[in-house]
């Protein structure tokens, strides 16, 4: 059996863990602000003012009328989508994955509309904007992730 001595084991090991949290610390940053440019591009992608959007285009904002027996006490309610687009990260923690989350949530009754606006219903052709959006900047994340990654090897090969 052969033996081999490895002189600054130590110091070895050592940097590769800074390496790997340097990663991480920068995949964190990275995520979060692919996080806040997908939210930012999903209010982009819907239109200004009100109006009936048609098939397959990205759905406007609408007005629509409480149940009529309530009418006389609610008014006109508008069913806000650019701020129901919302995006959350998890507290980043060294060797735990990294959850960024971008969603669509209306407030009270109007929860389920966005979910029938993306794909449709047996009455309403779909009017997609979250995932024609998403897919169209996942491309981004990949290359984020790709420069953080060659950054920390530079700096980890020029110590």
């Amino acid at each position: 059996m052969a033996k081999i001595a490895l002189n600054g084991r130590d110091e070895l090991i050592a940097a590769l863990n800074r390496l790997g949290a340097d990663v991480q610390v920068g995949a964190a940053e990275a995520l979060q602000g692919h996080g806040k440019d997908v939210a930012k591009a999903l209010r982009a992608a819907l239109p200004e003012g009100g109006g009936v959007s048609k098939p397959g285009e990205a759905p406007h904002s609408q007005e629509t009328r409480a149940n009529r027996s309530e009418t006389a006490r609610k008014a006109v309610q508008v069913i806000d989508l650019k701020g129901s687009v919302h995006w959350a990260m998890r507290k980043a923690e060294l060797g735990k994955e990294i959850l960024v989350s971008v969603y669509v949530r209306f407030k009270g009754s109007n929860g389920f509309y966005g979910h029938m606006l993306e794909y449709g219903t047996s009455k309403l052709a779909a009017r997609p904007f979250f995932w024609p959006t998403l897919l169209k900047l996942a491309p981004d994340a990949t290359k984020r992730i790709e420069q953080v990654i060659r950054k920390a090897t530079e700096r980890f090969n020029a110590r």
